[in-house]
């Protein structure tokens, strides 16, 4: 987790991937690089997040890119206590049980930012991995697949969405 990085750490991860996408190493990287940049990061944000931070920007400079990602963790930090509180709600009575069927349908109708079918796809495999053979999981599992953010996975299937990668 972001939070158990030092200084020192998070600014070696900064250079790291700001580097990768800064690819004529002039210290800018392009708008449209911004939202794979950020995933890279372990952050998804918003796509109007994005645009508002881009504006009419073409490029976007290392310490513009590092201020919008510390703002963006400020603004994500979740801790696993909350995420557990929120899908304690959709449990199954009396249990830490969550009906996969349940919460498919959650991801698809009920949350605040419309995902994409593959996200909801990615996020259903990988919790079929750990089902029950009734098509339940233990929240815990939930909880420590959404804090994950399933890493590279997650920003490919990010990646191949145009709306997304037009940033």
């Amino acid at each position: 987790m972001v939070s158990e990085l030092t200084e020192v750490e998070k600014e070696e991860l900064f250079k790291e991937v700001f580097q990768l996408f800064d690819k004529d190493g002039d210290g800018s990287m392009t708008c449209k690089e911004l939202g794979t940049a950020l995933r890279a990061l372990g952050t998804i944000p918003k796509e109007a997040e994005i645009q508002d931070f881009v504006g009419n920007k073409a490029d976007v400079y290392y310490q513009e890119f590092k201020d919008f990602v510390h703002r963006l963790w400020e603004e994500e930090e979740v801790t696993a206590d909350s995420f557990r509180t929120s899908f304690k709600d959709i449990c199954l009575k009396d249990s830490d049980l969550i009906d996969l069927r349940s919460f498919e349908k959650a991801l698809l109708q009920e949350t605040g930012e419309q995902l994409e079918i593959d996200e909801v796809n990615l996020v259903m495999s990988e919790l079929s991995k750990h089902k029950t053979s009734e098509n339940q999981v233990d929240i815990d599992i939930l909880v420590e697949v959404m804090m994950q953010g399933l890493g590279d996975e997650m920003s490919s299937v990010l990646d191949d969405d145009d709306s997304l990668s037009e940033d």
